[in-house]
């Protein structure tokens, strides 16, 4: 239980996860990445039980949270943030799926 009570806390708190790349808050079912000074929102379901953990749904429909809003993500930078995402949670032990 201890160490669902620190991926929470790190994941409200924030933490880095790969260079400039920064999961930066969120809830039960969404991440908010900061990624180069701009922030998107990771829609991601928590299981419990079994295996995978976690499952990440990518969006098609992808703009970064506002001031940015009108700014398109790259596909190089939202497959480089996903992947930051997912090593993230592995290396914390947990299994990942990402429904691309």
């Amino acid at each position: 239980m201890k160490f669902f009570r620190t991926i929470a806390e790190r994941i409200k708190h924030g933490y880095k996860i790969a260079d400039d790349c920064y999961i930066a808050g969120g809830g039960r079912d969404e991440l908010i990445v900061e990624f180069k000074g701009k922030k998107l929102q990771i829609s991601m379901e928590r299981l419990a039980g079994g295996k995978p953990n976690r499952v990440i749904y990518p969006s098609k429909d992808r703009k970064w949270l506002p001031p940015h809003e009108h700014e398109a993500v790259s596909d190089v930078d939202y497959h480089f943030i996903i992947d930051a995402v997912v090593k993230s949670f592995e290396s914390d032990g947990e299994v990942v799926e990402c429904q691309w």
